[in-house]
């Protein structure tokens, strides 16, 4: 879906700006619309990993890893 999109560009404009909070709620709306979309773990995993949250961060690249084998 297409609609995921914006969220995930907007996530990572404000993951740049450090404006963490608006980052993680816009990528969790991306990943609302699809649970399936792989690039949208990989920066809620940089998020996360900002936030200190490591295993979070560690938990969204597996699924990310997997999520681009399944393609």
């Amino acid at each position: 879906s297409t609609r995921n999109m914006p969220y995930k560009n907007r996530a990572e404009l404000k993951l740049n700006l450090k404006d963490m909070c608006g980052a993680i709620e816009d990528i969790n709306k991306a990943l609302a619309i699809n649970p399936k979309f792989a690039d949208a773990y990989r920066v809620r995993g940089r998020i996360r990993y900002k936030l200190r949250d490591v295993k979070g961060a560690e938990e969204d690249f597996e699924m990310f890893s997997r999520l681009r084998k399944t393609r």
